[in-house]
Parts: C-alpha cells; structure tokens; sequence
C-alpha cells in the first residue's frame, strides 16, 4: 500500500494500473466512468444478484401504509394553479402535466408546489383546492 497526498491520487493510480495490468472489469482511466458501459454478462450478473432470496424483499410484505403510499406516488397529486387573485385557473393530476404545459423542469414545478410561492409572478401551485 502507497500513501499520498489527495492532489496525487490520480496520477498514483494511473501508475498502477499501467503497471500492473489488471485482467478484471475495470476501468482503464482512473476518476472517469464516462462512456463505461458493463459487459452483458455482467448486467446479467447483476440481475441474477438481486433475483428470488437474494431480493431484498424476498419473503417479505409491504404494510398497508407502504402500499397506500406507492399507490399515491404512481397516482401523482394533483396540483392546483390559480392566479393571483385566488382564481383556479387550471388543475394537473400529474406533475408531467403541469411540466409540459409551463415548459419548466420537474424540479422547479415541484419546488413552486412545494413552497405555494408565486410562479413565474403570476400562478401559486398548490396541492389542494382551497386557496
């Protein structure tokens, strides 16, 4: 085992593979993942990981809470718009939706919803139907 300073541990690392040569699946580059795509045996590999007892779910069962939960996740809620007189203007029962007719990303439209400030100066988004 070598030790080094942080700024080198790249350039120790990419020592070590150039001499050593390993024959496992790794990467050539160390620090670079981009472009790396795992072999099909090994995503089988993977797949079979996480297959009957070894799934970690495997002989277990969800609470009914649990399942109300997914089951209201899948469903997505339904976000209310109004403007800024308290006027419903619009409903999305999917976020996709309210994304799609605001051309805005996910993230953004969940934040407004979130946090019932005003959007874009002139809707809030909210969760439920009382304003």
């Amino acid at each position: 085992m070598e030790y080094c300073d942080l700024n080198d541990l790249i350039t120790r690392e990419q020592y070590y593979l150039d001499s050593l040569t390993p024959l496992y699946n790794i990467l050539r580059i160390p620090g670079y993942s981009t472009g790396f795509k795992h072999s099909g045996i090994t995503l089988e590999k993977f797949s079979d990981m996480k297959k009957g007892q070894n799934h970690p779910m495997y002989g277990k069962q969800r609470s009914l809470e649990t399942l109300a939960k997914i089951s209201i996740a899948k469903e997505g809620s339904t976000i209310y718009v109004y403007n800024t007189h308290g006027t419903l203007v619009n409903y999305f029962c999917f976020f996709r939706q309210a994304v799609n007719f605001f051309n805005y990303g996910y993230n953004t439209i969940l934040r407004y919803y979130k946090n019932g400030k005003l959007f874009k100066n002139k809707w809030i988004l909210l969760h439920n139907s009382n304003f």
